[in-house]
This record gives C-alpha cells, structure tokens and sequence, in this order.
C-alpha cells in the first residue's frame, strides 16, 4: 500500500482527474461547435438576398433614399431577377455600410 494514502483517497484523486479531462474536452467541443454555428450564420447571412422593404429595414432608410443609394449614388447594385423585382445581396450591403464609415 502507499504510504499514508488510502485506496479511497486514490480513487477520488483518479475520478477527480478523470471529471477535470472530461469537462476540458467537453468545453473544447463546445467551442468548436460554437465556431461552426457562427460560421454557418455568416455564410448562410453573406449569401442571404434582401427585398428592397428589408434592405430600407435594414438601412433604416425610406425607399426613395434607398432608389437614390441605387440609381445615383451607385452605393449598391441590386440584383434584378424580374422586371422590377429587384433583391440585394447580404454581402454587398454589409460592404457599402463598412466603406461608408468615415474615420474622424
């Protein structure tokens, strides 16, 4: 037997290392999860095409502000999938809002 420790003393040190191994692992694929589901909602988020009611939503703006983003300002460029129908992709517009800001 070892010295001074009892078998009970050596089997809670062994489940206590065992437990510690176990949460350390378990919270490194809880990272990795939580990576791969941020990285899923960016791509799904970057390929996402918005109606012009969402991207004035989304830009806080009224439509003929947005028509003049559009047609004269040529801050973003819709992509028309019918006549008037036009969409916009996610991406184009989260760029056109980041080169908008103006450093001071």
């Amino acid at each position: 037997m070892n010295a001074g420790i009892s078998e009970d003393q050596i089997i809670k040190v062994a489940l206590r290392k065992i437990l510690q191994d176990d949460f350390t692992e378990i919270k490194e694929e809880l990272r990795l999860l939580r990576q791969e589901v941020t990285d899923l909602i960016n791509n799904t988020r970057q390929n996402e095409l918005l109606t012009m009611d969402e991207l004035c939503a989304v830009l806080k703006l009224s439509r003929p502000s947005v028509n003049k983003l559009i047609h004269e300002k040529k801050k973003i460029k819709p992509v028309q999938l019918l006549d008037q129908d036009f969409r916009f992709k996610r991406s184009d517009v989260d760029e056109m809002i980041r080169n908008s800001y103006k450093e001071v």
